[in-house]
């Protein structure tokens, strides 16, 4: 800044406090009132970063709360714009961690507190400060009260300005949302934010070993407190801060100031393990109505609620495993809500109100309860806890052992020699989800075999059964007979025609038939009938020889019947026939597939219901949703999906042990999905007597849901009403008899 420059407006500059990349900020004071105040000059005529520092402005002009810097003044000094704010006696938290490194918790939660309030303030209004940061802090060195500041960039979702999609923010500061686009921040990007802030404070250090200073860098989770040297605090701390840091927006607080509470409640828990709330404690205005509840204006009997002297014992939700293991991964406005119910239930009035609008509720029920027992009723004790339901959805993927499929090598390639997968290394189709898939049947890679077949032994052909290999069977046929004296004297004729004769006789060639002249036919009749009188004598010997003889009796030529070789009809002749199983080939193609399926199953487990009934119980009260995660993973591996977490949580865990039975190496099925949902109905456990308590002992009531419902109870029912009611019935049906008798008898 020029040197020249000694006053802007009617503030008198005095020395300089402070430098950022665009501005300078000045301690000054008013030239006629006594106020010292905060100039910060703009040092650049950029049009955009005019505009941001005019809107921070305007910003600061609508927020009225104790924790942010106010602004007093916001004009144009030729050449710069400046603002004039409230000058804070201290100095940024940056620069008190750079001097002392780390704070004391009770110290860092009084920061925490201050800042956690000014952003929920700020969020009320529909404002995101997009830039928390320890820089962005200022504490006050006599009182300790932290001031959040620099609202710079910080976005108005009122107004539609804000269209730059930069990244912008402090580099370790900014949420995961923040890496992507500058509009896609919400106010829980500011929680992310002071959840870093938070975690400095503790420890020194930023919650990573190393941080991108880039966008779209890798976000992991935070190292725990005591890798950083902080061993004095209790490890739900770590879980606050993971909830705070958790990269689904959804799952961090809903409000910094629940993240306050959580930390106020570990905190109070780390040193005493009931919290005792005297009955000048409760005040009405300490919490929101819950259903049920009547306003302190429309009560008439409010003053009338009695307490017991020796005081209330009242608590918070009972410490469970599901927001000790899974705190990081719940979405929280469901769990937010539990926790601000039970403190408002620990209230006595508000016990009152709910236990006499349980009994007015209905004529039919209401007339059989107690009047007002909430004016009667001195509570005891109230102990809220969640009920948790868990609903496991897995899916199995079966794969049957391999089987050898085998097919003709017709085209005889060359196939390379590789080593055979394992059927649960082959890769599948990727999981769509849940839903049951039929599959098929998928070839093991590095299973292909060349062998020959099995059938013909690699010869491609198989002996014909027919012929046995032969190539001729015998066959029957029919020829002419040989006339009558023909055939004598065979004994005379030369060898050779007797080889011609047998020749023809097996068939080689066909035998002729002579034509029998008419005149003859008469004289060889004697003959023919001699032949078959032999034959009839003796037909074995004709057997024998294979040759038959058939005498026609109507005149027609006399026919014998003998056995020749004839090429085989099934093989033709060849001996053999082509092997149908190879194809003739004599090779076969041999491989190895196997069958697989998924199929979805559902376990579902719930705590201890032990009486309460649970079909009463599903349809009064709403169960909330508050965690879902689903895990894949893949079959190669053996690996169970299950998070590591739900082991530690014993419902979880007996549900993984169910599960993973069905995945034994007789069942062929492994765990390639799981999903895990967890919702939780918040429940309410109140003790109080009716000013008797000698008499009628302690009653004990449970409050429902965040319905606060209250379940049918005999003993808080009006008995001198019921006995009233029946004996009156009674009497009715008595008279109603007499006067029937005495009107027909």
């Amino acid at each position: 800044m020029s040197k020249t420059l000694q006053q802007v407006g009617n503030y008198l500059l005095e020395r300089e406090i402070g430098r950022g990349a665009t501005s300078e900020v000045w301690i000054g004071h008013h030239a006629y009132l006594e106020r010292r105040v905060a100039v910060k000059l703009l040092m650049t005529q950029d049009e955009e970063t005019v505009q941001r520092f005019n809107r921070e402005a305007t910003l600061l002009s609508s927020l009225h709360h104790p924790n942010i810097v106010p602004i007093y003044d916001h004009g144009y000094h030729a050449p710069f714009f400046y603002s004039v704010l409230e000058y804070i006696h201290g100095c940024s938290l940056q620069k008190l961690l750079d001097r002392v490194h780390r704070l004391d918790f009770t110290d860092a939660l009084d920061i925490f507190r201050y800042i956690a309030a000014a952003l929920d303030y700020a969020h009320s209004r529909g404002i995101i400060h997009r830039d928390v940061s320890p820089g962005n802090v200022l504490v006050e060195n006599e009182t300790g009260q932290a001031f959040l500041t620099d609202f710079g960039i910080a976005r108005d979702l009122s107004h539609t300005m804000t269209v730059d999609s930069r990244v912008m923010g402090t580099p370790g500061y900014w949420s995961p949302e923040h890496a992507r686009s500058a509009t896609e921040v919400t106010h829980l990007s500011d929680i992310y934010g002071l959840g870093v802030v938070l975690y400095v404070m503790l420890s020194g250090d930023l919650p990573w070993d190393t941080v991108s200073p880039l966008p779209g860098a890798t976000f992991e989770p935070p190292v725990p407190l005591k890798q950083r040297g902080v061993n004095s605090l209790p490890r739900d701390i770590d879980r606050v801060i993971q909830i705070m840091l958790a990269l689904n927006p959804n799952k961090r607080y809903p409000s910094a100031r629940s993240a306050v509470e959580e930390l106020e409640r570990i905190w109070t828990r780390h040193h005493a393990v009931t919290q005792v709330f005297h009955r000048e404690t409760a005040s009405p205005s300490d919490s929101n109505p819950l259903p049920g509840h009547v306003p302190e204006h429309q009560s008439q009997n409010q003053s009338q609620h009695r307490y017991p002297e020796e005081g209330l014992q009242a608590t918070g939700i009972e410490p469970n495993e599901v927001e000790m293991v899974l705190g990081s991964d719940l979405v929280r406005s469901p769990i937010t809500q539990a926790h601000e119910r039970a403190r408002t239930l620990a209230r006595p009035p508000e016990i009152a109100h709910l236990l006499d609008a349980w009994a007015g509720r209905g004529f039919r029920k209401g007339f059989f309860r107690l009047h007002q027992p909430g004016r009667l009723a001195r509570v005891h004790t109230v102990g809220s806890r969640n009920l948790y339901f868990y609903t496991m959805r897995v899916l199995y993927e079966q794969r049957g052992q391999p089987q050898i499929i085998e097919e003709p090598d017709l085209q005889a390639q060359t196939f390379p020699l590789e080593p055979e997968q394992d059927h649960w290394h082959v890769p599948l189709p990727p999981v769509q989800g849940f839903g049951n898939e039929p599959g098929g049947q998928v070839l093991v890679p590095g299973s292909l075999r060349i062998v020959n077949c099995q059938t013909c032994d690699g010869k491609g052909k198989i002996l014909c059964k027919r012929c046995k290999g032969q190539g001729r069977v015998w066959t029957k046929r029919t020829v002419p007979a040989v006339p009558h004296g023909e055939g004598e004297g065979n004994e005379g004729r030369d060898p050779k025609d007797n080889a011609s004769s047998e020749k023809r006789s097996r068939g080689t060639r066909q035998p002729t038939t002579r034509p029998v002249r008419s005149n003859q036919r008469h004289s060889r009749l004697p003959a023919a009938r001699s032949v078959r009188s032999s034959k009839q004598a003796n037909p074995a010997a004709d057997t024998s020889t294979g040759v038959g003889t058939d005498a026609e009796t109507d005149g027609s030529p006399r026919t014998l019947t003998e056995k020749v070789l004839v090429p085989c009809p099934e093989c033709s002749g060849r001996g053999g026939l082509p092997c149908n199983h190879c194809a003739a080939t004599g090779r076969m193609v041999q491989r190895k597939a196997f069958r697989w399926q998924r199929t979805t199953h559902t376990l579902e487990d719930h705590d201890d219901l032990s009486g309460i009934d649970q079909r009463w119980l599903r349809r009064t009260c709403q169960a909330q949703e508050i965690y879902r995660e689903r895990v894949l993973s893949s079959p190669q591996t053996k690996h169970q999906p299950f998070h590591p977490e739900w082991a530690e949580v014993p419902r979880l865990k007996a549900l993984m042990e169910r599960a993973s039975a069905a995945t034994d190496d007789q069942s062929q099925a492994r765990l390639v999905l799981s999903e895990v949902t967890i919702s939780m109905i918040p429940l309410t456990d109140v003790t109080f007597d009716l000013g008797n308590i000698e008499r009628d002992g302690l009653y004990r009531v449970t409050i429902f849901g965040f319905e606060n419902v209250i379940p049918a109870d005999w003993r808080l029912l009006d008995w001198e009403r019921v006995a009233f009611f029946w004996g009156g019935l009674f009497l009715l049906a008595l008279t109603a008899i007499s006067i029937g008798f005495a009107l027909f008898y």
